[in-house]
């Protein structure tokens, strides 16, 4: 049996240092000064009479929460800094590192990898388990790399941070100082408005962006509120005097910076929004005013409030809104069924079945007033009376009268467009006339391209900006255009048609793929083929599958096998692997022999084939690569 003696992390205000011999090891000191260098420690060794020739010397680094090897050549180099280790056998300590368990002898030699999850000795066979295991692959130079390491899974936030997570236990990594900032002891870590929220045993707490800590675990709740604030809560749970049962549920809400300061103490039902240099918090049934200035509670009682602008508010007092500003007097007594902020300088107001435009910093409000005013792209606003639309520009200026039964702003292609009894008109972006369609159309959809999808008399067709037809309505159905071509059904066979109307593809297939920029895919039964910008099969139909991918390639599909084809349908890598996948563009994950590995468009390796799954993280700019554990020799 082997004796056994485990050092965790300990709460000592100075370095310690540990004596380790074959078979024992001995707490020596704690030192007083923490700049001791390896060498000032052997001399402090010698002095005090302890023989160092056949032993090694531990330092656990209070600071840092690790601990180092010290041995007499004063730089060791081999070993990484561990977080915890055990004698696990006469001759050999048993190391936990932030990459994993390994081994190492008595007197400072590595003896394995550092990358196990378990060690174990049977029937005189050293066996190890991997864990599971991640290494980020970055494809951009600046971007750090990083060693095997034993998570499960990770979240990036940045270049250099992600949050991992091993066994349920979460800890924030730095890949540009290769180790733990948060350490991994934690239940669950979020990210939010550059601090982490941490919890353990249901109590959370804030760490800041450089792994500071800066709020204990002392909350039941912390969420990230507006601006850099984040909201607090402690939870009281009582029981009933006669009904063990019956729980009583008192959340205390209160508020803290980013830095960590308490803002507002945890003595509220709620708090509410920020605005007018107030938050807003509730002791009962409503929100009063506090300042955090001076700690005060300014007595107006609310609903509601809208935050808009640092002059003035929509606040909502019993069933009605009005309009407060930043000396928390009223500029509009609360009248309103509904007050709607569209920016700081511009509201609509809402009473009975009128709506009225105001300007909260003129305190105006503009006649006439509608029946509904909405509010559009690029900021353009429709206005209805009696059923008709008008338009009026951004700035409140009258483009097009409300006597259309339809409008649509095309700010894109700088048209107007409106409908009146069936009849389209077109006009330009200040409201002059382009030009009035003598002809009627049941169905007018978007533009796309420059061309919008029209019907006339259950046919399909397509018209430009100046209100022409370009593609007659003579087709049963159509798709917008994609790179100069759209797609046409007569009857139940599709083809390609130009924006000239010249039929690049007559209706033959059995159905059709948004054209790509140089190819459209097509199918013929149960096979999928290319065809060019002619119309000429590049490849006759005999794939079983085609994908489009982000970068305008295909992935194929046939026996089996996949391959990728470019933008044109001109094979780049032959139907080769069982499965491929685009992660970003031009890098694909590919399987051989059951392990992933990655290749460019044209099959050149970047990454071996070794790994049990491989993804793209946006943030982190990496391929992660996982592995997953298993039993195996000793190396």
């Amino acid at each position: 049996m082997f004796l056994l003696f485990v050092f965790q992390f300990l709460s000592f205000g100075q370095d310690s240092i540990f004596l380790i011999s074959s078979d024992n090891i001995k707490k020596f000191a704690t030192l007083v000064d923490t700049n001791f260098t390896t060498k000032d420690i052997f001399i402090t060794l010698k002095k005090n009479n302890y023989e160092t020739d056949n032993s090694i010397i531990i330092r656990k680094i209070n600071k840092e929460n690790t601990f180092s090897i010290c041995t007499q050549n004063f730089n060791n180099g081999q070993i990484p800094n561990f977080r915890s280790f055990e004698l696990f056998s006469k001759n050999a300590l048993l190391i936990k590192s932030d990459t994993g368990s390994g081994l190492m002898s008595t007197q400072g030699k590595q003896l394995s990898k550092f990358y196990y999850s378990e060690i174990k000795n049977e029937n005189a066979i050293l066996l190890a388990k991997r864990e599971n295991s991640i290494v980020l692959f970055p494809i951009t130079k600046g971007h750090p790399n990083t060693k095997l390491m034993a998570v499960d899974n990770i979240e990036g936030i940045s270049k250099n941070l992600f949050i991992s997570n091993k066994s349920s236990k979460f800890g924030v990594y730095d890949c540009s100082k290769s180790r733990y900032i948060i350490a991994p002891d934690f239940d669950d870590i979020k990210f939010s408005k550059n601090c982490f929220i941490v919890e353990k045993n249901n109590k959370k707490g804030l760490f800041d962006i450089q792994g500071k800590q800066i709020v204990p675990l002392m909350y039941d709740k912390i969420l990230p509120d507006t601006l850099n604030y984040f909201k607090t809560c402690n939870t009281n749970v009582s029981s009933h005097q006669q009904l063990e049962n019956l729980k009583f549920v008192d959340d205390k809400w209160g508020l803290v910076d980013g830095n960590g300061k308490i803002i507002i103490p945890n003595e509220f039902v709620d708090i509410g929004k920020y605005a007018l240099g107030y938050f807003a918090v509730k002791k009962s049934d409503f929100f009063e005013f506090y300042s955090t200035n001076d700690n005060i509670i300014v007595a107006i009682k609310f609903k509601n409030i809208l935050p808009t602008n640092k002059k003035f508010a929509p606040v909502q007092v019993g069933f009605y809104w009005g309009v407060i500003n930043d000396m928390l007097q009223w500029k509009i007594p609360p009248s309103y069924s509904e007050i709607l902020p569209i920016s700081d300088s511009i509201w609509i107001l809402k009473k009975s079945k009128n709506m009225s435009f105001y300007l909260p910093y003129k305190n105006e409000i503009i006649s006439p007033s509608y029946e509904e005013i909405i509010t559009t792209s690029g900021g353009y606003f429709k206005i209805i009376n009696n059923g008709l639309i008008g338009l009026l520009s951004p700035k409140l200026q009258p483009i097009i009268p409300a006597i259309y039964t339809k409008i649509k702003v095309f700010e894109k292609d700088n048209i107007i467009l409106t409908n009146k009894l069936n009849y389209y008109s077109i006009f330009y972006m200040n409201g002059n006339l382009k030009v009035r369609m003598h002809y009627t159309f049941e169905k007018y959809l978007d533009y796309v391209e420059g061309l919008a999808q029209v019907q006339h008399k259950g046919k399909w067709g397509f018209v430009n900006t100046d209100g022409q037809i370009v593609v007659s309505t003579q087709y049963d159905e159509c798709k917008d255009f994609s790179n100069g071509k759209a797609e046409v059904r007569i009857g139940n066979k599709w083809g390609y048609v130009s924006a000239t109307e010249k039929l690049i593809v007559s209706p033959y297939y059995d159905e059709t793929k948004k054209y790509n920029i140089g190819s459209g895919c097509v199918r013929k039964g149960t096979f999928w083929g290319f065809v060019d910008a002619l119309g000429k099969e590049v490849y006759k139909p005999q794939f079983e599958s085609v994908k489009e991918t982000n970068s305008n390639k295909y992935i194929v599909y046939k026996n089996g096998k996949k391959g990728i084809f470019d933008e044109n349908g001109i094979e780049l890598m032959s139907l080769f692997y069982k499965d491929c996948e685009e992660l970003m563009p031009n890098y694909y994950k590919t399987r051989l022999f059951g392990k992933y590995g990655l290749v460019d468009a044209k099959n050149n390796k970047i990454i071996d084939f070794l790994y049990d799954n491989i993804t793209w993280d946006e943030k982190l700019q990496s391929f992660v690569l996982y592995k997953i554990g298993d039993w195996q020799a000793l190396k």
